[in-house]
């Protein structure tokens, strides 16, 4: 397992006001009331909630215009607006509160951080709106899955996988692809956003990288 670097360690020491309690809980509840909101705002008007949706996006010319809210608002988005989100936020709080647990608060805390900082960073940056708690949950994933990569998940409850093969799937989808057919600008965007990701695992990765090389080169 990969373990988090030595500079996260010097940060808790200097930084851990910034500890964020029940980070996890404060992050389903924010997802959990966009859905209630939506969820009541189509049972009365669909085209009320698609309005309300977009009022919520982090659209960068809005944000430079003064809307400043949007930065924020985005991660109140719904990863789904039906009933299919209870298991998106049980998935949530699961891989949150294992994080949680494998790091400790602080950890998680500026794990989450940078991530919000990097994606809303990115999206002023290169012009890319941001619609969706998504990427941000899967940069929680992709950590979730580095640490155990054998874990297990019920894929619909029923289909047990480990839980590499899904994050690497989810990576091919959400990060491989549009890197290799998306315009510079999104690809700039993937990239600035996965920093929270880069600057957690990223050490780890070269080390392996270099005592493997090392390895065979004695041989």
């Amino acid at each position: 397992m990969l373990q988090a670097p030595r500079w996260l360690d010097k940060a808790e020491r200097k930084f851990g006001w910034l500890t964020i309690p029940n980070l996890g809980l404060l992050i389903v509840a924010l997802q959990a009331m966009g859905f209630i909101i939506l969820w009541f705002k189509a049972g009365s008007d669909p085209f009320a909630a698609a309005s309300m949706v977009q009022k919520l996006v982090l659209d960068p010319q809005a944000v430079l215009a003064g809307e400043v809210w949007r930065i924020f608002t985005f991660l109140c988005i719904p990863l789904s607006q039906d009933l299919w989100m209870i298991f998106v936020l049980w998935f949530l709080y699961f891989v949150l509160g294992s994080l949680g647990h494998a790091w400790g608060e602080f950890k998680l805390t500026l794990y989450f951080l940078i991530s919000w900082l990097s994606t809303v960073i990115a999206s002023l940056l290169f012009s890319v709106p941001v619609d969706s708690f998504l990427f941000i949950e899967t940069t929680f994933f992709f950590a979730l899955a580095t640490l155990v990569p054998d874990y297990e998940i019920l894929i619909f409850f029923v289909l047990p996988v480990k839980i590499k093969w899904v994050a690497l799937f989810s990576a091919t989808l959400m990060i491989l692809v549009p890197l290799l057919v998306g315009d510079w600008e999104y690809r700039l965007y993937v990239l600035v956003a996965s920093l929270n990701y880069l600057l957690f695992f990223g050490p780890g990765f070269y080390q392996r990288i270099r005592m493997e090389m090392h390895r065979r080169k004695h041989q």
